[in-house]
């Protein structure tokens, strides 16, 4: 299993320096390889999301980063209504 940190490190360096387009593809493949694979975190699915949802905002593309957000928030509700595990 592919780890997504070092793909997740390179998107932050692209968003800092401003290259919220290169940032963008990079945290959408993220999003893709995490489509492939069961064993990654449920904070990693939700850290892409928010970055995908502020680039997209800076960006300029209200729409996708209010739907991007949108699931966020429905996962920390779901998250919150979840019993914790003993």
């Amino acid at each position: 299993m592919a780890s997504l940190v070092p793909l997740l490190g390179l998107g932050v360096t692209y968003e800092g320096a401003g290259a919220h387009e290169s940032a963008l593809k990079v945290f959408e493949r993220q999003l893709a390889i995490h489509a492939q694979q069961t064993r990654t975190t449920d904070i990693t699915l939700t850290g892409l999301r928010l970055h995908v949802a502020h680039n997209e905002r800076l960006l300029g593309n209200l729409d996708r980063a209010q739907a991007a957000m949108k699931l966020v928030l429905a996962e920390y509700q779901a998250d919150a209504a979840t019993p914790p595990e003993d």
